[in-house]
């Protein structure tokens, strides 16, 4: 039996007014699937629509044509609440920026996000999502005193401490080199083997796209490819563990 979609998206478009009164088209009928324990990488430059459709997946806009369902449920159309219920209990984020709070210990950044949801053993909960990306060392640490990889880190255990379905990714690369890159792309294929979890990614890097499920490219607000990228994948693998025990 084929495996259910999490996300389906179908026509969406996004339409901003600007100051002068005139319709900017950022998205235009865009539509794709995501499914469970897969990763996929929307690709694109800056400017093309990636933040665009990433805000619209993690309900913190509202697209102005189409309809976006998640497990079943039209999140378009629903009210603000619905929405932001959605937000804290089904997807997980992570933006460009790390957003964390810099006067507290990186265990209780990632404890926020489940006392916002109303989770149980948060505590627990929190540490074992710090020690899942390598960070178990680190607890009591604040954010200043550590580097700008482990910032990135802390940021992804903020994002699946609650165990979400999805898992959105705005261009978490960027700033990253190469080697941190493949790191942080193990800790996302880790996920996808641990757990149905579907992952959304934007970059604008080709090289990172390669490392997963699907890959679709975006330019002027419309998909101007979908392809399924496992070939390279197996391809890239052998590279990819070998550029990784070169330097562990």
């Amino acid at each position: 039996m084929p495996t259910k979609p999490i996300v389906v998206m179908d026509g969406i478009g996004d339409v901003l007014v600007d100051s002068s009164g005139a319709n900017q088209n950022l998205l235009t009928d865009v539509s794709f699937s995501l499914y469970p324990g897969k990763i996929t990488a929307i690709i694109g430059p800056d400017g093309s629509g990636k933040s665009a459709l990433f805000s619209i997946l993690a309900c913190l806009n509202v697209a102005s044509t189409g309809t976006y369902h998640l497990f079943d449920q039209e999140v378009n159309y629903a009210n603000e609440r619905v929405r932001n219920n959605l937000r804290k209990r089904k997807i997980g984020l992570v933006f460009q920026e790390t957003t964390l709070v810099e006067e507290i210990s990186l265990q209780r950044n990632v404890e926020i996000p489940l006392e916002i949801s109303g989770g149980k053993r948060y505590k627990v909960r929190a540490s074992d999502a710090l020690a899942y990306v390598g960070l178990s060392d680190f607890l009591s640490h604040t954010p200043e005193k550590i580097s700008f990889f482990q910032k990135k880190l802390t940021g992804l255990a903020r994002a699946i401490v609650t165990n979400p379905s999805i898992l959105l990714l705005n261009d978490p690369f960027r700033g990253l080199n190469w080697i941190s890159s493949l790191r942080y792309l193990e800790l996302l294929q880790k996920i996808t083997f641990n757990s149905p979890i579907a992952i959304f990614l934007t970059t604008t890097d080709e090289n990172i796209a390669m490392f997963c499920n699907h890959c679709i490219s975006i330019q002027d607000g419309r998909l101007v490819n979908n392809m399924s990228t496992k070939k390279q994948i197996s391809a890239s693998s052998e590279r990819y563990k070998i550029e990784l025990r070169e330097i562990s």
